[in-house]
């Protein structure tokens, strides 16, 4: 057995086999060329460019929009409106309308020499109001869309154009009044049964009204147990009227004005309510000896200082020295013109 040698780049049999051609692999054709007719091949017919962001004003210091503000901050900008210019903001957005109609808006309104037509007065007392003056107003029907008591107050009717049933639809909703004024108005025996659903009634101005009976006087006097001032002057009251009055009124009154009946009140009359009434400040002057509290007093058309000098019999007393009354009436004479027994009305219907 033998052994041949092998040479270098040599087979056994002395012939050299072919050598393959070795070359490098291909390199993969990167996108967007044009190397085949493949459709990702296919040169792109469109550009993309970059978009920029619009800076941030806020960041930047610059105005924002008034949709940014919270609901507190756009309640103190309607705060500084009058009443036409906060209903014109109302139209602005829904959630502009909710914030304009905020309860904290609408707590006092005053709506003086004002036409309300019919619903009008409705939507106004159900924003929450608790304080309204509308005298010398026209009123229509109230038109509430619900049966919940309302939140008023104070509320000051005087001299108005209404009707019984307009005043019955409102007082039928007011469970919590202070302060009612209905000088000069027609009243019924429902409206003024109404009345006395406000057992908190501290202040009443009943004068120059008329339409009632006294057994609905009877009730409202009964009802209202925490009334501090009376008037009911001049209201055409008969003698069962003024017995009804001096016996039925509270205790605690110790304000009184029920001038205009000198001919249904008797001297009588006056000594029962001396009695029951210890701290009345204002009436008749010929039980004076009983009441000891006696500031004011105010005899027109009773006494003629040619008869008698009342100043020099009872020097410690004002006599006559206010020609026009402020006995529950909620603005006097002497008082400022948008006021409700003290309390201004922020909210004022005057012209743009």
């Amino acid at each position: 057995m033998g052994v041949q040698l092998i040479h270098d780049g040599g087979t056994a049999s002395g012939t050299s086999p072919p050598h393959p051609q070795l070359s490098p692999p291909a390199k993969r054709p990167r996108h967007g060329t044009n190397t085949g007719p493949g459709k990702e091949n296919h040169p792109h017919r469109f550009l993309v460019s970059k978009r920029f962001r619009r800076a941030n004003a806020s960041a930047n210091g610059g105005s924002r929009s008034c949709d940014e503000l919270p609901d507190e901050l756009l309640l103190l900008i309607f705060r500084s409106l009058s009443l036409p210019h906060l209903l014109k903001v109302s139209q602005v957005s829904r959630r502009w309308h909710r914030l304009a109609f905020d309860q904290a808006l609408w707590y006092s309104v005053d709506l003086s020499s004002a036409t309300l037509p019919a619903g009008t007065l409705g939507r106004v007392l159900a924003s929450g109001v608790m304080v309204l003056r509308s005298p010398r107003s026209f009123l229509g029907e109230p038109g509430f869309t619900h049966d919940s008591p309302l939140l008023l107050q104070h509320m000051d009717l005087s001299h108005c154009i209404t009707t019984p049933r307009t005043l019955l639809h409102l007082l039928r909703r007011c469970h919590r009044l202070i302060g009612l004024s209905l000088e000069g108005l027609q009243l019924s025996d429902p409206v003024l049964r109404a009345v006395g659903q406000s057992q908190d009634l501290h202040r009443l101005n009943l004068s120059s009204c008329s339409g009632f009976g006294h057994d609905a006087l009877h009730h409202m006097l009964h009802s209202c147990s925490r009334l501090e001032e009376v008037n009911v002057s001049w209201c055409g009251f008969g003698r069962l009227h003024v017995g009804v009055t001096v016996t039925q009124v509270p205790e605690t009154v110790t304000q009184l004005n029920i001038s205009g009946h000198r001919r249904s009140l008797t001297d009588t009359d006056v000594q029962v309510l001396c009695q029951r009434c210890p701290r009345i400040t204002n009436l008749d002057m010929r039980e004076l000896a009983q009441i000891t509290t006696l500031k004011t007093l105010s005899i027109f058309g009773l006494v003629h200082n040619s008869t008698l000098n009342v100043k020099d019999l009872i020097p410690q007393i004002k006599v006559n020295a206010f020609p026009l009354t402020s006995i529950a009436r909620p603005t006097p004479a002497q008082g400022k013109a948008r006021t409700v027994w003290g309390i201004s009305c922020r909210l004022a219907l005057r012209t743009l």
